[in-house]
């Protein structure tokens, strides 16, 4: 089994772990930010997850480094950007065992949320670099329309317009962009292995 994947499912786990542990707290109705937010337990755990996320997307990107240099780039991004969705973490009432998703304009919040936003924003922008190329060469890939489609859902999950309550509706954008990346480097590796291939045959 792959890196990525395996990445993802360890984020998933460590999530629901979190979740369970902590009384209140609705997958489908809550953001997973709050489970790392002051007064929620297990918070490194939630941290924890976020950065396998991160993790996933540098290895992406080093996948994608010898086969498209500005996709790579993106996912480098996208992965920093998650680095400061985990360590700038959203407020809560001093002490609180649990509390819902407020708005403070906090410094930590403003970068949580800029994080957050720069993370989709790229994630979207290399789903649609990677459906555009596919498309304009004549591959028959799965990051080619079907991608151009997964980065519609991500948009329209992320914005709060197809799905509710908001818990549904982050854990789909998440998913989708996570099943994406997932195919696109199973594709990525199998061009560069063709790639090598060729060149061995030389």
């Amino acid at each position: 089994m792959k890196p990525v994947p395996i990445l993802f499912a360890g984020f998933w786990a460590l999530i629901f772990v979190t979740g369970v542990a902590n009384p209140g707290y609705k997958h489908y109705r809550d953001h997973v930010s709050l489970l790392a937010a002051d007064g929620s337990k297990l918070i490194w755990v939630t941290v924890l997850a976020i950065l396998l996320t991160a993790a996933a997307q540098w290895v992406a990107a080093y996948t994608f480094w010898p086969v498209n240099r500005a996709v790579a780039v993106l996912l480098l991004v996208a992965g920093l950007a998650l680095v400061f969705v985990a360590f700038f973490r959203v407020p809560c009432p001093e002490r609180a065992r649990f509390c819902p998703y407020v708005v403070d304009n906090t410094p930590a919040e403003t970068v949580h949320n800029i994080g957050v936003i720069t993370y989709a924003v790229v994630t979207m922008a290399a789903m649609i670099t990677l459906g555009i190329v596919a498309i304009t060469k004549g591959h028959h890939s799965l990051v080619g329309v079907p991608g151009i489609v997964a980065s519609v859902v991500f948009a329209l999950t992320f914005s709060g317009l197809l799905l509710f309550p908001e818990g549904l509706a982050q854990r789909t954008w998440i998913a989708v962009g996570q099943i994406w990346l997932v195919v696109a480097v199973y594709e990525a590796q199998s061009h560069r292995s063709r790639i090598q291939a060729s060149r061995v045959g030389r």
